[in-house]
């Protein structure tokens, strides 16, 4: 296990220093989502891995669509976002530890969680030209020792620029007296958009929400009907021939 050294010697600086700036942006929107938002409780999901389960997601049995969740708000209950997600990695706090999800034998095991993003991060990181050491050795070691809340910062701030998705916390659990976040990556990046753009102008009552989750649902609609046209249409598809 590596310690994070925040020093930077090489050409990896005005990297992170953007990818911190970016990441920084992101922030307000998700406070907004960890304080103001749960996710919406579903039964059928119940029943996992008591440490790393999120209560309330809904699952595909199809194991190459991405599981879905949907955030709502916490007074109004209005779905504020639908959206896949993938794991990105853990946190234990008590312990100062992060570790990839790529690394983590529960997610990979595990039909029910995605981390092909994560590893994605994981060989784009391996090509990176030498000048980018820094980098390449935080995202290429599987487990780290960190030393201070921003070498915390700079792995999430890497991810989200290098994936360009917003990356959102779970709730802390306590397991065996150790304080555990999980960390997901949101795919939905326009729903995100949308709903930073009501944070950020403060127009959160519930009207705007309301209407922000008429939008959503249109686009998921929208976006469910294009789906199921490039199916019908595909070549692959059944047809009746003459």
């Amino acid at each position: 296990m590596a310690d994070l050294d925040i020093s930077i010697y090489d050409d990896s600086y005005s990297f992170i220093r953007q990818s911190l700036q970016e990441y920084d942006n992101d922030q307000t929107t998700v406070d907004y989502i960890t304080k103001n938002t749960h996710i919406k409780s579903n039964k059928a999901a119940q029943g996992l891995d008591p440490i790393y389960n999120i209560t309330g997601l809904v699952y595909n049995d199809n194991q190459k669509i991405r599981p879905i969740m949907t955030i709502v708000h916490n007074e109004t209950g209005v779905e504020v976002m639908n959206t896949e997600y993938e794991v990105l990695g853990i946190h234990h706090e008590t312990l100062g530890i992060w570790c990839w999800a790529w690394a983590f034998n529960n997610f990979k095991q595990n039909a029910k969680y995605r981390t092909d993003l994560c590893e994605q991060l994981l060989h784009e990181a391996l090509l990176i030209e030498d000048r980018y050491m820094t980098i390449k050795s935080i995202i290429t070691c599987g487990r780290r020792k960190l030393g201070t809340t921003t070498d915390l910062d700079v792995i999430l701030s890497l991810s989200r620029y290098m994936l360009k998705m917003p990356i959102i916390p779970t709730k802390k659990v306590m397991v065996d007296g150790s304080k555990i976040t999980r960390y997901l990556i949101l795919v939905n990046k326009k729903g995100f958009v949308s709903l930073s753009k009501l944070v950020s102008g403060k127009k959160t009552d519930e009207g705007s929400l309301i209407e922000l989750s008429k939008q959503n649902k249109n686009s998921n609609s929208s976006k469910s009907k294009s789906n199921k046209t490039k199916r019908d249409t595909s070549p692959d598809s059944d047809s009746d021939t003459a």
